[in-house]
């Protein structure tokens, strides 16, 4: 704001809870491959223990029922596209233990949220690639730490004057508010 010629700018810090991610990420064998968690739901971010969640990664497009193996094997990690809308919930409703979404090239539907109020841990992670890097139908291990730590907030106030000379005397001069969130997150927050 000073750089554009502002001159009354100044910041309140408080102290505030603020996500902190540590490992993020699913092996196979001998390959790793780096992911990002999604947003918590309510205020459970989705964590596993330090040993992971391990299982058959089995792919399922948009996550439509009829994409699902008739025999789903039990524990298992789902691979979705994330333009899946909701689908993603399906997945947990069948006994996956996580969701990991896939890049697929911008086309997420902004419709649909990829967490919900529920406090619950569903471990759902996001893969920064083609989901045909992942190795489907191979057993993998998928490990995400994500804790809630003491941090420092910020709001930054600036006193822009106004130009019009005449403003109502009664009530005196008049403020115009600009707001931006800059302590929100979208659905993958680091």
């Amino acid at each position: 704001l000073r750089e554009a010629g502002v001159k009354h700018v100044w910041e309140q810090t408080y102290r505030t809870a603020v996500l902190k991610s540590g490992v993020c990420e699913l092996t196979a064998a001998d390959r790793t491959f780096p992911l990002q968690p999604v947003r918590p739901n309510g205020i459970v971010p989705p964590s596993t223990a330090a040993a992971g969640v391990t299982g058959p990664l089995v792919y399922v497009g948009s996550g439509d029922l009829n994409a699902y193996p008739d025999q789903f094997p039990p524990g298992a990690l789902v691979l979705m596209d994330y333009a899946s809308g909701d689908n993603w919930r399906r997945a947990f409703q069948l006994g996956a233990q996580a969701v990991v979404f896939a890049d697929d090239r911008g086309q997420a539907s902004r419709e649909h949220s990829f967490s919900t109020e529920a406090p619950a841990n569903f471990v759902r992670v996001y893969y920064d690639g083609p989901a045909t890097d992942l190795p489907v139908g191979e057993t993998v291990t998928l490990r995400c730490a994500v804790t809630w730590e003491p941090g420092t907030g910020r709001n930054v106030i600036a006193m822009i004057p106004g130009t019009d000379p005449v403003f109502d005397q009664a009530r005196g001069p008049e403020a115009l508010v600009l707001a931006a969130p800059l302590d929100s997150f979208g659905e993958v927050p680091t």
